[in-house]
């Protein structure tokens, strides 16, 4: 006489079907959405080489082997990635400095 079948468990080790694709689900997108970052990382520093300041402070990407017109400079970043200025920036002087006041007509108390 046959052995009697095992029955068969109703909960696998590895989670319901539905647990196991979720969970695969969350990795695929996981891994999608980091190659999508470093992807973006890398095309940022790729423009970073091409980034060029106009006469007015104006930032310009060039690509790669097009003519750079004269009156751009070249922008230089720090190693924290941040842009460096290629001059000192001035204080603005607040507007009593320049005389604002005399545009308008003051109260009197």
């Amino acid at each position: 006489m046959p052995l009697p079948r095992k029955p068969r468990l109703k909960r696998s080790t590895g989670g319901t079907r539905a647990s196991r694709r979720f969970i695969r689900d969350k990795a695929r997108l996981k891994a999608m959405l980091m190659a999508r970052f470093i992807a973006l990382h890398e095309q940022i520093e790729r423009r970073k080489q091409y980034t060029y300041r106009g006469a007015y402070g104006a930032i310009s990407y060039f690509k790669p082997g097009e003519p750079i017109p004269p009156g751009y400079q070249k922008v230089e970043y720090d190693e924290n990635g941040n842009e460096t200025p290629p001059y000192v920036k001035e204080k603005v002087p607040g507007l009593a400095a320049e005389d604002f006041s005399l545009f308008f007509r003051e109260r009197e108390l």
